[in-house]
């Protein structure tokens, strides 16, 4: 995917990042063999975002037409990135490897449904070098190198213990459910959905998934991976949980659901490309072969 040597645009088509952060992550890529370039309005502000909705789809243009460029860094996620959507070239996107989480997701949805790019599920830049385990880094190292994602193991929650096989989906729960009605509304049929999120009261968890439910999008998926739901806790004294929560709603669909996967937004983000072929078996997804 990218070999060492290969150069690096960084992007912030969501949030505001910290620049001191972004600096030791880049000396991080540089370790490993990689050049970094910025995009040209980088540390642009505007409100809560890093730049306006046109310097950021500018940023995310001139590294998808860079011919210099081999990958694409989020600089971090936050919110933003459905900004750029409606202005992206997705008939000719080209296949440079873009990695970021969390609002990326919006970015994952868009490319999915146009079956265009490369996107992977990973850490965004500017906290690779200080938040996620050995394990993550590791293994997003790997992944850079040669292009394969790895196996996800983790627990089976409720629904049948077929063995079912797709192309995973997915990420950030709550960015999902953001763009139903629209456009890039996320086409789910026949893939392995996997799903994190990240302080949202189980109410809330519950009722996102309940409007995926209503819309549709749970319709055909074969199998539903749930990641980290970090600091989404119930209110003090309450006997029920999230976990009650999500065989609540996703228990009747009848399809495997397994839980407690590695990644998302905390240490433990272990990275996979959008569209990868999996098998799930028990709790766990097996990568199939090429």
């Amino acid at each position: 995917m990218l070999q060492t040597g290969a150069t690096i645009a960084i992007v912030a088509p969501s949030g505001i990042f910290d620049p001191e952060r972004l600096n030791k992550s880049r000396l991080l890529l540089k370790q490993w063999g990689y050049n970094t370039v910025e995009s040209p309005n980088l540390h642009a502000k505007h409100l809560f975002t890093a730049g306006t909705p046109k310097d950021r789809t500018n940023d995310f243009i001139w590294a998808l037409d860079n011919q210099q460029i081999d990958g694409i860094f989020f600089a971090r996620g936050g919110y933003g990135t459905s900004h750029i959507l409606p202005n992206l070239p997705y008939h000719d996107f080209p296949n440079t490897p873009i990695f970021g989480f969390s609002d990326a997701t919006a970015l994952m949805c868009a490319l999915w449904n146009s079956q265009k790019g490369t996107f992977v599920h990973s850490p965004v830049l500017h906290s690779l070098s200080d938040h996620p385990d050995d394990h993550t880094k590791s293994a997003l190292q790997s992944l850079m190198l040669t292009g394969r994602s790895p196996s996800l193991e983790g627990e089976p929650l409720c629904g049948p213990q077929t063995t079912v096989t797709g192309p995973i989906v997915g990420g950030n729960l709550c960015v999902i459910t953001s763009l139903i009605g629209t456009p890039f509304q996320l086409q789910t049929d026949e893939t392995i959905l996997l799903l994190e999120d990240l302080s949202e009261p189980p109410y809330k968890v519950h009722r996102m998934l309940t409007q995926l439910k209503m819309s549709g999008l749970l319709d055909k998926v074969v199998a539903i991976g749930l990641g980290e739901f970090l600091n989404c806790h119930p209110p003090n004294n309450k006997k029920w949980t999230l976990k009650d929560c999500f065989i609540d709603v996703l228990k009747p669909l009848k399809i495997p659901v397994i839980w407690k996967l590695p990644f998302g937004h905390g240490k433990r983000n272990t990275p996979w490309i959008l569209g990868t072929k999996y098998t799930v078996s028990g709790g766990i997804l097996h990568v199939e072969p090429n």
